[in-house]
C-alpha cells in the first residue's frame, strides 16, 4: 500500500510517531507499546481491537518506507540506515520532510510512486492555473489524464494528496477573502532545502547544470524521470526548449528575491528562460548566496 491508499497514514501521525522514537530514553521500543503511547487516550477503549488502528496503519507505512525499523522480539526504532541529521534531536524533526520525500523517490518505495506522480503532474501545471482543490484537481485530472487520474478519483484519496504535498513542501496554502484557502504549487522551501548539495562543488553554477542536478536529486522536477515519464504516457508536462517550468521558475525567483541565490545573465553560456507570470527572463548562471568567496 502507499500513504495516499492507507488514510490513516497522516503526516502529522507520522511526525508523532517520529518525534516520539527520536525523542525516547531507549533506543527501541516494543511495537504494542509504541502504539499504545501514540494514541489519543480519547479513542482508547477497553476490549475494543480496533481503537489503534490508526496508529498501525501509520506504523507498517513507515516500516515499508524504511523510516522505521523492527526486530524479530517485535521492537521498533528509528532506522538503522536513516542519516545523522534525521536522527539528531535538534534539528530532525525539521529535517524530516525533505527526507521523507527523497525516501518516496527511491525504488525501494515504489508503492509511494502513486503519491510521486500526482506531485509530479502538480508540479507540472502552470502554477497561475493550477486546480488548488479537489473539484479543480478533479477536472484537470480527467482532461490531461484520463478517467483513472492516476488513482486520485476521490475526495479521500484528494486530502491525502493534499496533506503529503504540503508535508513534503512541494505546496503551500494560501487565504482569499471571500473564497476561502486555497493550495498552489511551491517547492520554494523544498529547493532551499537542497540548495547546499546542488552547490556543493562550486558556489556559482550554470544553470543548465542546476536543473539538471535538481532533476537528477529529485525527478518530479524539469527533465527528472517521473517528468519524463508523465509526458510520454500523456503528452503532459512538456517543456519548450531552454525554459524552465513555470513551477520551477517561480521558486527560483522568490530565492533569488530574498537574496539565497542570484540569478545572472553572462556571455558565451546557454541561456534558460524564466517565467514570472508576465514576462520572460534569461539567464545563464545561478550563485548560492551562503557566505561563501
Amino acid at each position: 500500500m502507499s500513504v495516499l491508499k492507507k488514510a490513516y497514514a497522516t503526516p502529522s501521525r507520522v511526525r508523532a510517531v517520529y518525534r516520539f522514537l527520536l525523542h525516547s530514553d531507549k533506543s527501541k521500543i516494543k511495537r504494542e507499546d509504541l502504539e499504545k503511547s501514540i494514541s489519543p487516550l480519547s479513542i482508547q477503549r477497553e476490549n475494543d481491537k480496533d481503537y489503534l488502528d490508526m496508529v498501525k496503519e501509520t506504523i507498517k507505512e513507515m516500516i515499508r518506507m524504511k523510516l522505521i525499523d523492527e526486530d524479530a522480539e517485535g521492537n521498533v526504532f528509528l532506522g538503522k540506515d536513516l542519516p545523522k541529521e534525521i536522527k539528531d534531536k535538534n534539528i530532525g524533526n525539521e529535517n524530516l520532510p525533505f527526507y521523507i520525500s527523497k525516501l518516496f523517490f527511491t525504488k525501494e518505495n515504489d508503492e509511494n510512486h502513486d503519491f510521486v506522480r500526482l506531485a509530479t503532474w502538480y508540479l507540472s501545471q502552470n502554477f497561475q492555473h493550477a486546480p488548488s482543490n479537489w473539484e479543480e484537481f478533479s477536472k484537470q485530472l480527467d482532461e490531461q489524464i484520463g478517467s483513472h487520474k492516476l488513482e486520485c478519483g476521490n475526495n479521500t484519496r484528494y486530502g491525502q494528496l493534499e496533506d503529503w504535498l504540503l508535508f513534503c513542501r512541494f505546496a503551500i496554502k494560501y487565504s482569499v477573502k471571500g473564497v476561502g484557502t486555497r493550495m498552489v504549487p511551491d517547492p520554494t522551501l523544498y529547493i532551499q532545502w537542497l540548495l547546499p548539495q546542488l552547490f556543493h562543488d562550486e558556489k556559482t553554477l550554470t544553470i543548465v547544470t542546476l536543473i539538471d542536478r535538481l532533476s537528477n536529486i529529485a525527478p518530479i522536477f524539469d527533465h527528472g524521470t517521473f517528468r519524463k515519464e508523465l509526458f510520454h504516457k500523456y503528452k503532459v508536462g512538456k517543456l519548450t526548449e531552454n525554459y524552465i517550468s513555470t513551477v520551477t521558475s517561480n521558486a527560483l525567483l522568490r530565492l533569488h528575491e530574498v537574496g539565497l541565490i542570484k540569478l545572472e545573465r553572462k556571455a558565451d553560456a546557454d541561456t534558460m528562460i524564466i517565467y514570472d507570470g508576465s514576462s520572460e527572463m534569461r539567464y545563464t548562471h545561478v550563485s548560492y548566496q551562503d557566505g561563501r568567496e
